[in-house]
């Protein structure tokens, strides 16, 4: 008995759920396929885009390679084919046939390493990315790719950008990340109190391996945190190198040794020789700040952890 074709609905749900490669590599067998799968959103969990037009979706690598007089098409390694027309003009065509005509583009975390919109991107020009995670690389200012992303994508989830300079507090794709994490362009850049007082994220994520002023910030921002009110669920977490994290601590002890407190209500990673504080705001709320080992490529890197918590009752 010959099995019966699929519903809309159930091919819909097949096509949205399966990994974006799978499905782009099914679809482009089937021309019965394509008419009505650039109606039905593509989820990439990574998508980038490389100065020196290649790009990445989740582990599917497609760059060019020129050699003997000849372009070659490269996937992950792996050689697909000479290319007889010029390398933009065939970024533009594999551009427009991936993501051409799609309404639903979504993307959990777009890397870039480009300070402009390349033309060959510029050619689809109904490509609009709802992207959860902004990650510029190598030191690019994340302006640079926001005319690509849908409206729907603000406030973003995540952003991450470097700081060569004045952190710009006024600009509103920065103020409403829920999540901002600063990169610390050293040795001359350093991020000042005022900078985080003025950030109203959900959670402030700092690279301060190289910040020489980070010893100064910790009393600031207790201090802060005590009298501005922050609702419950701002969190500061400082990166730093070496020791410094354990040096900061020791320093905080000093003030704050009336509030050590081993924080037994708290599941982390703890360093374990470091101590940990409990300092009260009010009857609703209290600061925790300790000590963590975070894992990063197998090996453990250290922060420090300020966040405002509710009070135990």
């Amino acid at each position: 008995m010959p099995s019966k074709p699929l519903s809309y609905p159930t091919l819909k749900c097949v096509l949205e759920n399966l990994e974006a490669v799978k499905r782009l590599h099914i679809t482009a067998r089937s021309p019965r396929l394509q008419k009505i799968e650039k109606l039905i959103p593509l989820r990439l969990e990574h998508l980038y885009f490389g100065w020196n037009k290649k790009f990445e979706i989740n582990e599917l690598l497609v760059k060019f390679k020129w050699g003997g007089g000849n372009g070659y098409l490269m996937m992950n390694g792996i050689s697909r084919g000479i290319i007889s027309v010029e390398k933009k003009e065939v970024m533009k065509k594999l551009i427009f046939n991936l993501f051409g005509g799609r309404s639903n583009l979504l993307v959990n975390r777009l890397d870039y390493d480009i300070d402009y919109i390349p033309e060959f991107l510029t050619s689809s020009a109904d490509l609009k990315l709802r992207v959860n995670f902004l990650n510029p690389i190598d030191h690019q200012c994340f302006e640079a790719v926001l005319p690509l992303l849908d409206p729907d994508s603000f406030p973003l989830k995540t952003l991450r950008t470097t700081v060569t300079g004045a952190v710009t507090h006024e600009h509103p794709v920065l103020m409403s990340a829920e999540t901002l994490i600063l990169l610390i362009d050293p040795p001359h850049t350093t991020i000042q109190m005022d900078d985080i007082e003025k950030l109203s994220n959900k959670t402030l994520i700092v690279n301060s391996c190289y910040n020489s002023t980070l010893r100064f910030h910790m009393f600031g921002l207790v201090k802060y945190l005590k009298t501005s009110q922050k609702p419950i669920g701002t969190t500061y977490i400082f990166l730093a190198c070496g020791d410094n994290v354990k040096n900061l601590l020791f320093i905080m002890e000093m003030a704050f040794k009336n509030f050590k407190n081993p924080l037994n209500d708290v599941q982390e990673r703890f360093i374990a020789d470091a101590p940990r504080f409990s300092i009260p705001i009010n009857t609703d709320s209290r600061i925790l700040a300790y000590g963590r080992r975070d894992r990063e490529n197998v090996k453990d890197r250290l922060s420090l952890v300020v966040k405002v918590v509710p009070a135990l009752k």
